[in-house]
């Protein structure tokens, strides 16, 4: 899944030192989601800020340069 560079997962940081517990955490969404360019929970479109919604369909996307959002 190619996420934008802007989305900020605001999850507890004891579940990035295992990429099982963050993905569990991810498709449960149980953590809130950010964009990092408006900095609110949605993006500088109005719609809310979250790993299925921040795609390249959305004028505001730009894909990450790396593979750390990748689930």
């Amino acid at each position: 899944m190619d996420c934008c560079k802007h989305l900020s997962w605001k999850g507890d940081p004891q579940k990035r030192r295992s990429s099982k517990a963050l993905s569990y955490s991810l498709v449960r969404n149980e953590a809130p989601f950010g964009c990092r360019r408006s900095i609110e929970a949605w993006g500088p479109d109005g719609v809310p800020a979250a790993p299925e919604l921040c795609h390249k369909k959305r004028a505001c996307f730009e894909k990450s340069p790396t593979d750390r959002h990748k689930v």
